[in-house]
């Protein structure tokens, strides 16, 4: 049976998605993470943009620091980072007068509710996030 499931959202250029990176790469968890490129933000990370159309080697490279095998950002970019913004931008600032960062967990707790942590988390939080999703 597969574990839970988290998402990360991501900027290819952003140092705390790395260091999230290898947080979720040392745990022990059998949790199922979908990395999530996040193209939002007032200029658009054209890196991070590159990164909805790549495939997983390219995503690998990227978090590594090289973008040059990333195709070119295309329609579907513009998708995916208008439907963050809109879904989930929006509604964070919102609810806690806070902007969307990367990285960004998203994940379905014990009680079934929705929970959003945003920016990067260290190995404890990481495990308690992944005791807690369901």
């Amino acid at each position: 049976m597969e574990g839970p499931r988290i998402w990360i959202l991501f900027a290819a250029t952003c140092e705390k998605s790395v260091a999230m990176k290898e947080v979720v790469a040392a745990s022990p968890t059998k949790l199922r993470v979908a990395w999530v490129p996040a193209p939002v933000g007032g200029g658009r990370d054209p890196a991070t943009a590159r990164l909805v159309e790549a495939d997983l080697e390219g995503m690998k490279a990227a978090l590594s620091g090289d973008t040059s095998r990333l195709p070119p950002a295309g329609a579907a970019a513009e998708r995916q980072a208008l439907s963050i913004e809109t879904g989930l931008s929006r509604a964070m600032f919102r609810a806690t007068g806070r902007s969307l960062a990367t990285p960004t967990i998203v994940y379905r707790d014990a009680d079934g509710l929705v929970r959003v942590v945003r920016g990067a988390v260290g190995a404890d939080l990481f495990a308690r996030i992944a005791a807690d999703a369901r």
